[in-house]
C-alpha cells in the first residue's frame, strides 16, 4: 500500500524485513497491549500467555509512527509486531507479520479465531452498531464462565461528535430480569474519549452493559455460564489438594513422583473360598415333596376306590 492513500491509514512504516533468530521469535504484549481487551486470549497473564504461544520465522521491521502505540513486540529484540493508531473517529491496527497461523498447532482454531474475531469486533464497532450512535462500546468476549472478570472499552463521545472529557463515565448493568447494578467507567490513557471498566462476572445469565454519555446510551451484551474452575486455570491448587489429603489420607504426588503409586496404594485383601458337599437325597427340601406327592396319590385313589 505504499505510494496509496491507503497508505496513510498504516500505524507504522515499513523499514524492511527484520532479521530474527534461527529458531524463530516468540511474541508478548506490551502493558497497553495486556490492557486492550481485543488481545485477550486467555483468563491467564496476558503476556506470559502470548509469549508460550507458537514462535514466529518472519515479520517486518516497522517503524512506529507519531501517535502510534505499540500492543505487541517479538522476544528477544522488542520490535513492534502489533501497532494501533486512532485514525478520525475509528482506528486501525497494524500486524507485521503473516505467520500467525503457526498458532493453531495442537491447539487448531482456538486462539488465532479468536483473536481475528475479537479485532474485527473491536475495530468496526460503530459500523455494526447500525447507525450513528454517541460512541461504541466493546467487551472483551461475547461469554464468561463463572470467576472470571468481564472487560469493556468504551468511546464515548459528547454531544457534538468530539471525544467526551471527563475523569469518569456513568453505566449500569442490567440482567435478563431487569435488575441493574451501577457500574464506572474510568477514562484511560490511551486517548480523548477512551473509558474503560472490570468487574467479576456474576450469576449465570445474559448480560446487558450500557455507558452513558451527553449523546445517549452505548451498549453491548455478554453471556455468563457455568465452567469447572479446572478450566479455568490448569496450575494445580496446592493448598486445597494437600487439605484434602490431611482429611482423607491420601497424598500428593508431584509429576516426577508418579512410579510411587503403586507403593502407597493399600495392598489387596486375600480371598478365601469355601465349599461345602452335601448329598441330594439327604435334604428336606426333596423328602417333604416326595412324601406330599405320596400322600396325596393315596388320597385320590382312596376317594375313587381303587383301593
Amino acid at each position: 500500500y505504499e505510494g496509496t492513500i491507503l497508505a496513510e491509514l498504516s500505524p507504522g512504516d515499513a523499514v524492511g524485513e527484520a532479521r530474527l533468530p534461527a529458531d524463530g521469535t516468540a511474541i508478548t504484549l506490551t502493558d497497553a497491549g495486556a490492557a486492550n481487551p481485543a488481545l485477550s486470549l486467555s483468563a491467564a497473564d496476558q503476556k506470559e500467555f502470548w509469549r508460550a504461544l507458537p514462535k514466529i520465522s518472519w515479520m517486518l521491521e516497522v517503524k512506529p509512527r507519531a501517535g502510534a502505540q505499540v500492543l505487541a513486540e517479538s522476544v528477544p529484540g522488542a520490535l513492534p509486531v502489533v501497532l494501533e493508531e486512532r485514525f478520525g473517529r475509528g482506528r486501525t491496527i497494524l500486524i507485521a507479520t503473516d505467520e500467525l497461523w503457526r498458532w493453531r498447532r495442537r491447539v487448531g482454531d482456538r486462539y488465532i479465531y479468536r483473536l481475528w474475531a475479537q479485532l474485527v469486533r473491536y475495530l468496526g464497532a460503530r459500523r455494526l452498531g447500525g447507525g450513528e450512535v454517541p460512541g461504541e462500546l466493546v467487551i472483551s468476549a461475547d461469554s464468561f464462565a463463572l470467576g472470571e472478570s468481564v472487560e469493556a472499552t468504551a468511546y464515548i463521545e459528547n454531544g457534538l461528535g468530539m471525544p467526551f472529557d471527563e475523569p469518569s463515565a456513568e453505566g449500569f448493568l442490567e440482567d435478563a430480569g431487569g435488575r441493574r447494578q451501577d457500574v464506572a467507567f474510568s477514562r484511560t490513557g490511551e486517548g480523548r474519549g477512551l473509558y474503560r471498566v472490570r468487574f467479576p462476572a456474576g450469576a449465570p445469565g445474559r448480560y446487558t452493559l450500557y455507558a452513558r454519555g451527553p449523546g445517549g446510551f452505548i451498549s453491548g451484551g455478554f453471556t455468563v455460564s457455568y465452567k469447572p474452575l479446572e478450566a479455568l486455570s490448569r496450575r494445580p491448587d496446592v493448598t486445597a489438594l494437600d487439605a484434602l489429603t490431611r482429611a482423607t489420607g491420601g497424598s500428593v504426588l508431584a509429576p516426577d513422583e508418579i512410579g510411587r503409586i503403586l507403593d502407597i496404594l493399600p495392598a489387596k485383601g486375600k480371598t478365601t473360598t469355601t465349599v461345602r458337599t452335601a448329598p441330594v437325597w439327604a435334604s428336606y427340601w426333596l423328602l417333604v415333596p416326595l412324601v406330599a406327592c405320596f400322600c396325596l396319590e393315596w388320597l385320590l385313589r382312596k376317594r375313587w376306590d381303587l383301593m
